[in-house]
């Protein structure tokens, strides 16, 4: 009789531990489809997403509004989106790369070294989109904000380490800020726009008020 229990007992516990560890595979698959999904999705859509309920809000407005004014002090240009959930900081192409170059300056990681902050804390979803101006054809600015994003992402990559979500995008001329009808304006349109995003992290914190 005891054999038989002993026997149960450990057919019930292996049964527990397979599901168990069924569960975290689910999960870890689940969190991983949930990563590429992001990496996919285009410009529009991944900011828009996460969404915040009302309730929450106010607590990841104000968070951003004082990161914001950090990064003011610092010299950038900081922009709000999403009735303040999102910051937008900007740096001038010419402090990253020189004239129609793809590789990053040696003084650029001055600009970049205060983005890593973001770039290794989970709070947070950036979106990094490198835009031109339009001079030359549609064709050589595609190639040239692609080689440069990629140049800005693996720099982020390589020095944050352990990173948070980072979303690469090359947009060409397609959003100018200024018309391209001086050289003023040419060189206020190509910039490096990082989009900082709420993460699931932050609203979870929300919540508790722990920003």
């Amino acid at each position: 009789m005891r054999l038989y229990l002993y026997r149960f007992l450990i057919i019930v516990l292996s049964l527990i531990a397979l599901n168990h560890l069924n569960a975290q595979n689910n999960k870890m698959t689940s969190s991983q489809s949930k990563a590429e999904d992001v990496m996919t999705l285009d410009f529009d859509k991944n900011l828009n997403i996460p969404k915040i309920k009302d309730k929450y809000k106010s607590n990841i407005i104000a968070h951003q509004k004082k990161l914001g004014e950090q990064f003011i002090k610092q010299g950038y240009k900081v922009e709000t989106i999403r009735k303040g959930e999102v910051l937008i900081i900007s740096i001038p192409a010419h402090d990253l790369f020189a004239p129609n170059n793809i590789s990053l300056l040696e003084s650029a990681s001055i600009q970049l070294q205060p983005i890593l902050s973001l770039a290794k804390n989970k709070m947070y979803k950036l979106l990094v989109a490198m835009h031109s101006d339009d001079t030359g054809s549609e064709q050589y600015q595609d190639m040239l904000t692609n080689n440069r994003i990629v140049a800005v992402y693996e720099w982020i990559k390589d020095n944050a380490h352990n990173t948070t979500t980072i979303v690469p995008y090359a947009m060409g001329n397609s959003e100018p800020i200024e018309p391209n009808n001086s050289r003023v304006n040419r060189q206020k349109n190509r910039r490096l726009e990082i989009y900082v995003v709420p993460a699931e992290q932050m609203i979870e914190r929300s919540k508790g008020n722990n920003l």
